[in-house]
């Protein structure tokens, strides 16, 4: 009588590479949107590596795995997984995408409040520069400074809800460059800024003031 011999039990594993890519992109979202409570700046751009290296993890090790897995004949498991690490990769990216593109749409209200201060006080840059060429006057609107301003995102508050007119305008308290350093020629039109709003003074200073009306 010959033994029987036992049929080979054939063993299957799961991908380290599927588990990994998962595991990658599960920390990938919440960090693209840590950076986004954090800043939107583009000065401060250089954090967003930090997703970007999770999300790059997860997509190329998902696209490792599923290759393991199907060459492996069925001894390899983990198909689910790298397909989420895919998936949520993938929306990663779109999300990081999208906060490169509209840093300021994510940024927030302090990060806006700065935006706010550099656009006026460019303003008042371009205001110094038309005054010299001009006998000391002031520009009578923007449209005199748009040879010295060529961007006109500098003439929207970023945290203005109209984002398709100028969020300034000159007090016409005076037509003279530097008369006074207390005098305030220009002002955000709405308080932009929980009730405050970004005023520029006669000097070139800018400040974020509550009682100008």
């Amino acid at each position: 009588m010959s033994e029987q011999v036992p049929p080979i039990r054939c063993v299957t594993k799961t991908s380290r590479l599927a588990v990994a890519s998962a595991v990658f992109s599960i920390f990938a979202f919440p960090l693209s949107w840590l950076v986004a409570l954090i800043c939107g700046d583009l000065a401060l751009l250089v954090i967003f590596l930090l997703p970007q290296i999770f999300v790059i993890a997860s997509l190329a090790l998902g696209v490792i795995a599923l290759n393991q897995i199907h060459k492996s004949g069925g001894e390899i498991k983990g198909r689910g997984l790298a397909i989420v690490g895919l998936l949520a990769g993938g929306v990663s990216l779109l999300f990081i995408g999208y906060l490169f593109l509209h840093p300021l749409d994510a940024a927030g209200p302090k990060v806006r409040e700065g935006q706010c201060l550099s656009n006026v006080k460019a303003i008042g840059l371009g205001c110094a520069m038309y005054a010299d060429s001009h006998d000391g006057r002031l520009p009578r609107s923007f449209d005199d400074l748009k040879h010295l301003i060529t961007w006109d995102k500098v003439f929207i508050c970023p945290s203005a809800r109209d984002q398709t007119h100028y969020s300034y305008a000159f007090t016409g308290a005076t037509n003279i460059w530097y008369v006074s350093p207390g005098i305030v020629i220009l002002r955000e039109i709405e308080p932009n800024h929980y009730g405050n709003r970004v005023v520029l003074f006669d000097d070139g200073h800018a400040e974020l003031r509550s009682d100008i009306p």
